[in-house]
């Protein structure tokens, strides 16, 4: 996506997040900014709202407008709802854990699906 600031979102406790973000940033990502939800309970994490997620982004987004892509960590979370909203609204490039992994697996497999409504990354 040739995107350069990036800004994280997680559910996880800080230091867990941190750890995460000091991985990416060892690996030539440029982390900007990061965000948590601070929480260490799965049950909790399943049931964190879209539009929870959207303001977290929002407030991610305005920690930082250098920002250009936001990466959503967790598959616990559900933002397929709102990368494309997401993404209109600010600016940037959304990609969560299971927008990756379902990208990966249509590339790899040749599927044939359309990517209408599923963010950027998906008209690579």
């Amino acid at each position: 996506l040739n995107r350069k600031k990036i800004g994280f979102l997680a559910p996880y406790k800080e230091n867990i997040t941190l750890k995460i973000c000091n991985y990416l940033i060892s690996h030539g990502f440029d982390v900007i900014e990061a965000v948590t939800f601070n929480e260490s309970r799965d049950s909790v994490v399943c049931n964190i709202s879209s539009q929870s997620i959207l303001n977290s982004v929002e407030k991610l987004y305005n920690l930082n407008e250098e920002i250009d892509t936001i990466i959503v960590c967790c598959t616990s979370l559900n933002c397929a709802p709102i990368i494309e909203k997401a993404e209109r609204l600010f600016n940037i490039n959304l990609i969560s854990s299971n927008s990756a992994i379902a990208w990966e697996m249509a590339k790899k497999s040749n599927l044939k699906i359309s990517f209408e409504g599923k963010g950027n990354l998906y008209l690579q």
